[in-house]
């Protein structure tokens, strides 16, 4: 094994183990994990999109790979398990990512803006503007009243 300086969060070099070793993720989870993604991504990517669903994800958890796929149906599960096994499997709905250009981004935000009334928003910014002027104007006469 590589020895590897990291630092961990209490600024130490802690050397010769990787960021799977410090989370406890086993050498034996990652090359399940190796073996389904070669399959998954590479191998199969075609016959998977014909059958009609995508693989979104594949990732170590707690003593098992996680695939995530969509749409989730039970089919494509047990299609899944058939291959890989379910000891150290788990098959979960997947979530799509989607991509935003700049233009896509500035209008999903601002179609989740509320419309507002104009002119009552000039009302309580003005009515705001007094009353910080109001408190200032007091807090300087008395610095003047009581020199």
């Amino acid at each position: 094994m590589r020895k590897r300086h990291l630092w961990d969060q209490n600024d130490q070099v802690r050397q010769g183990e990787s960021p799977e070793e410090q989370r406890g993720i086993d050498d034996e989870l990652l090359e399940k994990q190796r073996e389904i993604n070669a399959y998954l991504f590479e191998q199969h990517k075609d016959e998977i999109a014909k059958m009609g669903f995508t693989v979104t994800h594949t990732a170590p958890a707690d003593g098992y790979v996680e695939i995530g796929i969509t749409p989730y149906k039970e089919e494509y599960a047990e299609y899944l398990y058939g291959i890989f096994g379910r000891d150290m499997v788990k098959v979960v709905e997947g979530q799509q990512i989607q991509l935003y250009t700049t233009d896509t981004a500035t209008a999903v935000h601002t179609q989740a803006l509320p419309e507002t009334n104009s002119h009552a928003v000039i009302v309580a910014v003005a009515g705001a503007i007094v009353v910080v002027a109001g408190a200032a104007f007091i807090l300087h006469r008395r610095r003047v009243v009581n020199k």
